[in-house]
């Protein structure tokens, strides 16, 4: 049924914009047909009218079948036969879209992930020093640096190269800064340390930025963090940058969660929604589903209320939560 392709919107089937729209002629196979009520700006889906859908968890999809037989039946016998329009019907919205119930979610709960919760981190080895190219918040702008460097590993193989800006004046003092940061990414679920191929370590209080293969890291904004107990949040953020967004921001299974679920759990994921909404998401659902006993019922109700498809989108990618699990 249409080629393979997407399905058709009312307008293309009443256009003919679409030509694979005007010729969905079934003559030897089950007619399969499912639809999607989507309502414009300021009005709510109500109900299915017309030929009778099958039940589905979401109410707004309508989905029926009719059997090869009964085509055959009118191929031959009733070529002009046409079933009763299955109709959706709208009504007036309340005339503004719903609010995320969290203004941000890296502040939801401080413990989360605390520093008790095991980590995946085992060693470092140092490296010598030598030049990379860093991005810097404080001067906004990518800088060559002669960084300390260090091979950080992982008790599940993988390793990560931190590089420390020279400005620590030692190997000792960069050493300390790299080894507190590499212990809490060892902190990470396993999957959120996939693309995560090196860390910068700044001094700095500047927010901490993923994406890259990286994780950008200020210190004097880490002990921020660590002050209000929300550096592991933060990290699960970034990282979620790193290793979610290429493969999952722009995805058509992501984009039909968006539409579904209506809403976002934040407001700053609404205002971002192709460069945040999958990091916002992402540390709401851990919490869920592996630190359900660490947050409210009613912090578990609202999420669960809110993305309860983005919630079942990440159900349904391949996920190693080690050492969370």
């Amino acid at each position: 049924l249409n080629q393979g392709l997407r399905g058709c919107s009312y307008g293309e089937q009443s256009n003919g914009s679409e030509n694979r729209c005007q010729t969905n002629r079934v003559t030897d196979t089950d007619y399969i047909v499912s639809y999607q009520a989507r309502p414009a700006k300021g009005w709510q889906f109500s109900r299915w009218e017309g030929t009778p859908c099958s039940s589905h968890p979401k109410p707004d999809i309508c989905e029926f079948t009719v059997a090869r037989e009964f085509v055959l039946w009118t191929v031959e016998n009733a070529p002009d036969f046409t079933f009763p329009a299955t109709v959706a019907v709208f009504e007036p919205g309340t005339g503004s879209e719903p609010t995320p119930p969290y203004q941000g979610t890296v502040f939801l709960d401080p413990d989360i992930v605390t520093e008790q919760d095991p980590t995946a981190y085992t060693g470092m080895t140092y490296l010598g020093r030598g030049n990379r190219l860093m991005f810097d918040r404080r001067v906004n702008d990518w800088v060559k640096n002669n960084a300390y460097l260090f091979r950080a590993s992982y008790a599940d193989g993988s390793s990560i190269e931190v590089q420390v800006n020279p400005e620590f004046g030692s190997e000792g003092t960069a050493r300390e800064q790299a080894d507190r940061y590499a212990w809490y990414v060892g902190q990470l679920p396993a999957t959120l340390r996939t693309d995560v191929w090196s860390l910068w370590v700044h001094r700095g209080n500047h927010p901490f930025g993923g994406g890259n293969n990286n994780l950008l890291i200020h210190t004097d904004q880490g002990d921020d963090y660590l002050s209000q107990g929300t550096l592991e949040e933060v990290l699960i953020h970034e990282a979620s940058h790193t290793s979610l967004d290429a493969e999952h921001a722009t995805s058509e299974g992501w984009l039909q969660a968006q539409r579904q679920d209506g809403n976002f759990i934040s407001s700053y994921a609404r205002e971002f929604p192709s460069r945040e909404d999958v990091a916002e998401s992402f540390l709401p659902y851990f919490a869920v589903r592996y630190r359900a006993d660490r947050i409210s019922e009613r912090m578990r109700e609202t999420i669960l209320r809110t993305i309860p498809n983005r919630v079942s989108y990440f159900d349904g990618i391949e996920f190693d939560a080690y050492p969370a699990n």
